[in-house]
């Protein structure tokens, strides 16, 4: 495991900004798409997990574990 410094933290953040900045349109559309997809998901399998409850307590504690 490594540990970097802040000025390696910047370098490496750039490095990677310069390479999504020269990927092409189409994959970031579909990582975009993907992200979406998945929060959606993670939406709504949280609301149909919490539905049945009656505890507010509980229906809290399962939406935010989901």
């Amino acid at each position: 495991m490594s540990i970097f410094t802040p000025t390696e933290i910047t370098d490496n953040y750039m490095k990677a900004s310069v390479g999504k900045a020269a990927s092409p349109a189409w994959r970031l559309f579909v990582l975009a798409v993907a992200a979406g997809l998945l929060i959606g998901l993670g939406g709504v399998t949280s609301s149909t997990a919490a539905h049945a409850l009656d505890n507010a307590g509980m229906v809290r504690l399962v939406s935010g574990l989901i």
